[in-house]
């Protein structure tokens, strides 16, 4: 996400459902520059200076601190979903010796979301590991615990896990599953069930290449990349000048701001015509009605 308008929704997005862990000190700062650029020129006084700024302090943010801000609570309903799209991305479902495991492991000045994650769910522990070599020490929120595997497979299960894991979650349950059954039921469990489990996990981490290519090599996909890319400059005009119909004339002017823009011929090159590429941005309202602008076409 680049242009001035996929950035924009975002901000909207992740100031209704906010950010928990550190990541959210580094969200407002970015946040403050994405209101700026959507709100000045690009040759306005001071601008370039403060985004600079701005930048200079993200990355200051970004480092390993020792005292890291305390993660951002709420109703249990949004912490729910917010562990399902974390855990998504940084949680790993294990079974080391054939204990199932549920585990996120963190830079220990992220502590704090995992230590908010074990208190509100009543389950696991956080540990600290130390650093290794040049790397940062860490931190795990560790479910490990029979006793505790039947609330971690609700819990997951409530949490609405996406993608990859999702599906190794649905693997690793069965594992999980039949050490609760088994003690339930004051029976061993079934070593040999949870072995199968274990190759098939192990089996569905395995990198896969996609059947198909993500996007078409050659010059179809160079050409297709550049007109998503001129879809993206025309909406930023659209932003810049929200009155009135996108003429070439306009376009110009606008261009005139921003000498990495696309020239209009280019623009009306890949789609066709001036009238194509702003209906292919979805502008069709902002095309204009005078009689000429047929001559946009381009043969």
């Amino acid at each position: 996400m680049a242009s001035k308008r996929e950035c924009a929704e975002l901000t909207r997005i992740l100031r209704t459902f906010p950010l928990r862990a550190r990541k959210r000190r580094e969200f407002e700062i970015w946040a403050r520059a994405v209101d700026r650029w959507a709100a000045n020129p690009y040759d306005a006084s001071g601008f370039h200076a403060q985004m600079a700024r701005d930048a200079a302090t993200l990355r200051d943010v970004r480092r390993y601190v020792n005292l890291p801000s305390p993660a951002l609570d709420g109703p249990a309903e949004d912490l729910l979903a917010y562990l399902g799209g974390f855990f998504s991305g940084e949680g790993c479902f294990g079974l080391s010796g054939l204990q199932p495991r549920a585990v996120v492991k963190l830079r220990r000045d992220d502590r704090a979301i995992l230590e908010l994650f074990a208190r509100r769910f009543g389950l696991g522990r956080v540990r600290d590991q130390a650093a290794y070599g040049g790397s940062n020490p860490t931190a795990t929120w560790l479910i490990g615990a029979t006793d505790e595997l039947g609330a971690a497979v609700r819990l997951f299960e409530a949490a609405q896990l996406r993608g990859r894991k999702r599906r190794e979650f649905e693997v690793w349950r069965e594992a999980a599953d039949e050490r609760v059954f088994a003690r339930l039921a004051g029976r061993r469990w079934d070593r040999a069930r949870v072995e199968r489990v274990a190759g098939r996990l192990k089996a569905l981490r395995e990198y896969r290449h996609p059947r198909d290519p993500i996007e078409p090599a050659g010059a179809e996909a160079a050409a297709r990349d550049a007109r998503r890319a001129y879809i993206g400059v025309l909406r930023a005009v659209a932003d810049e000048l929200p009155d009135g119909k996108l003429t070439c004339t306009a376009y110009a002017h606008a261009r005139g701001r921003h000498a990495d823009w696309p020239t209009r011929n280019t623009l009306a090159r890949a789609f066709g015509s001036w009238e194509q590429a702003l209906a292919a941005a979805g502008l069709h309202a902002r095309v204009s009605a005078w009689p000429g602008r047929n001559a946009d076409s381009v043969a």
